[in-house]
């Protein structure tokens, strides 16, 4: 039988240089829960950080484009440890961390761990690593809290003197656990003299589905984007069990989960009507989002979608500015939990993702037209042939690994 695969991919980076600055302590909530509350409470927070952050890139009319809210939340997760005062607290409201210290990061390790059982078909492999300048002096607290709840020590390299080696090691590292699909994660000249710590993150995901699409029944088909129509090869999968729903009270949609082999994580789609997209966006919140997961039900049918790929780099400083982390980017930003010395802000955020649907093999092409509501009960024909958000999601916590969106797959 053919296989047919998602690959994943993401990397992201916080370049912290030398500035000074001064030094004071956030505060945070201090009441303990239970480990499954504080990973629940974790996902919530990072889903509402994905729907502000998936927000704000629609504004800026993007198009197709791909990120991974987790990856994100990790990388500033770490960063924030070191925060202090209204750095802290920027970082904090923006990304949801709505838990202590200590709760967060046990989260962030016991979800981390989760995702990366090696026992599941649908791989995901998360990695972390911290690159320290040797020369500079960093908390010996900081440096025991990344290794213990991000199973990261810090790497010692020469920014000071050889800045391009290290660029170089930093993407041989990522290229490494990407197994090659982002080998460029730090253009030429990013890092300098002045660069204390590059904290990296780095997200792998594959998997094939539960119900395969057959790579006969792939045909050129119309996908109906805002301003034309687009031929493109449309895979279909004629007897597939999945979640779906036709809308609510207040928005038409046809949503579907799709499941991978093992039914340990799914991507899920949604495709607003067109008479109502602009609307429906505008309330695309984390709540509508569960909202839309939770309005599902059993479905089996037929499913026809588009095939795509999408790789993008997203100016992760732009957004954040504007969703409200401003101090951390300033030369009076306050990280001296991480030195002990008010002498780092951060000087830069990289973030690259990439996404294939892909088949192996033929690459035929099939027609597909209208969108028709859908309702559990009975047998289903679905086609997402129109402008779609989607997200992948760890089906045990619905944590997003990634999210995205498909206005044209020929771009």
């Amino acid at each position: 039988m053919q296989k047919y695969h998602y690959h994943k991919f993401i990397s992201l980076i916080l370049i912290l240089s030398f500035f000074m600055m001064s030094s004071i302590v956030v505060s945070a909530k201090t009441n303990e829960q239970s480990g499954t509350e504080v990973v629940e409470a974790l996902v919530d927070g990072n889903m509402a950080f994905a729907l502000d952050f998936f927000q704000t890139v629609m504004s800026y009319g993007e198009g197709n484009f791909v990120f991974s809210p987790y990856s994100l939340s990790t990388a500033f997760a770490m960063a924030w440890a070191g925060a202090r005062e209204n750095t802290a607290q920027e970082i904090r409201d923006v990304f949801h961390l709505d838990l202590s210290p200590e709760e967060l990061h046990r989260a962030f390790s016991a979800l981390t761990i989760q995702l990366n059982n090696p026992d599941r078909t649908s791989r995901i492999v998360v990695a972390n690593a911290l690159w320290a300048e040797r020369t500079f002096n960093f908390e010996p607290g900081y440096q025991q809290l990344m290794l213990n709840s991000y199973s990261n020590g810090f790497r010692l390299v020469d920014f000071a003197n050889a800045p391009e080696q290290a660029t170089a090691d930093i993407n041989q590292w990522v290229t490494n656990v990407t197994e090659g699909k982002i080998s460029e994660l730090i253009p030429a000249g990013t890092l300098d003299n002045l660069t204390r710590l590059v904290i990296t993150n780095a997200l792998l995901f594959k998997a094939d589905w539960l119900f395969p699409f057959d790579s006969s029944a792939t045909t050129d088909g119309t996908f109906y984007t805002f301003d034309d129509e687009v031929t493109t090869p449309m895979m279909t999968v004629v007897e597939a069990a999945f979640d779906c729903t036709g809308g609510d009270e207040n928005f038409d949609y046809v949503a579907v989960r799709l499941p991978y082999a093992d039914e340990s994580a799914s991507m899920v789609i949604i495709m607003p009507d067109p008479k109502s997209y602009e609307d429906f966006l505008a309330e695309f919140t984390g709540e509508l989002f569960r909202k839309v997961l939770d309005n599902m039900d059993g479905c089996f049918g037929e499913l026809t979608m588009p095939k795509f790929s999408i790789e993008t780099g997203i100016a992760v400083k732009e957004v954040l500015l504007e969703l409200g982390v401003v101090d951390a980017f300033s030369p009076t930003a306050d990280f001296s939990g991480m030195s002990g010395a008010p002498e780092l802000y951060i000087s830069d955020a990289l973030h690259q993702a990439r996404i294939d649907v892909t088949e192996k093999g033929t690459e035929a092409a099939a027609a597909t037209a209208v969108v028709m509501g859908v309702r559990s009960g009975g047998a289903v024909e679905i086609f997402i042939d129109g402008p779609f958000f989607f997200a992948i999601l760890d089906n045990e916590t619905n944590t997003i690994l990634f999210m995205g969106n498909m206005e044209d797959p020929t771009q």
